[in-house]
C-alpha cells in the first residue's frame, strides 16, 4: 500500500466550490460535500490507497477525457532526485500523473524519469497524465507555441495532457 500525508489544501480539491457574484460583492456557495469518513482515511490523518486505487481515481472532463486526479508534483524536487522520484511514483507506487513546469528547471530530469519508466515497466505513453506549465514570460500568443516545444524537447515526449 502506498501511503501519503496531504494537507487540508488536497481536501479542498474534493469540496467543489461556486462563486456567485452579485453586483458589490461575493457570495461563496458550497455545492455538496463528502465526509472525510467517504475518504481512504486512516486515523492519524494518512490516507492509504492501494496500488490500483492510485491507476484508477480519475476525474472525467468536459471533453470526455480521463485525468488521474493523485499526482506527483515536482516542484523544488532535488536535483539529481527527481528522476528517480517520477521513476518511483510510476513503476512502485502507481501513479499515472505527473506534474511538471518549466519554471521548476527539472523538466529534463522528469523526462527522463517518465521515460525510464515507460521502457521499463512497459506501460505506454497514453497511460500516463503528464502536466506541465508555461511562465508569463511565454503568456504572449507569438510565444505559446515556442514554450511548448521547448516544454516538449525538455520532457522528451511527442506530446503533453495538459498545458496550464
Amino acid at each position: 500500500l502506498a501511503q501519503a500525508t496531504f494537507s487540508a489544501q488536497f481536501l479542498l480539491l474534493f469540496a467543489p466550490l461556486r462563486h456567485q457574484f452579485s453586483s458589490h460583492q461575493a457570495k461563496l456557495d458550497t455545492a455538496p460535500q463528502k465526509r472525510l469518513t467517504d475518504f481512504p482515511f486512516r486515523p492519524g490523518g494518512k490516507f492509504f490507497f492501494s496500488e490500483e486505487n492510485l491507476k484508477t481515481m480519475t476525474k472525467k472532463l468536459n471533453d470526455g477525457t480521463e485525468m488521474p486526479v493523485l499526482g506527483l508534483g515536482t516542484w523544488q524536487s532535488k536535483p539529481k532526485e527527481v528522476e528517480e522520484a517520477v521513476y518511483h511514483a510510476i513503476c512502485k507506487t502507481g501513479y499515472r500523473h505527473i506534474d511538471a513546469a518549466q519554471i521548476y528547471g527539472n523538466q529534463d530530469e522528469v523526462g527522463n524519469g517518465v521515460n525510464r519508466a515507460l521502457k521499463d515497466s512497459g506501460l505506454k505513453r497514453e497511460d500516463l497524465w503528464v502536466t506541465s506549465k508555461i511562465w508569463m514570460v511565454d503568456f504572449a500568443p507569438e510565444d505559446v507555441g515556442p514554450a511548448v516545444d521547448r516544454i516538449l524537447k525538455d520532457l522528451q515526449l511527442d506530446f503533453v495532457d495538459q498545458i496550464l
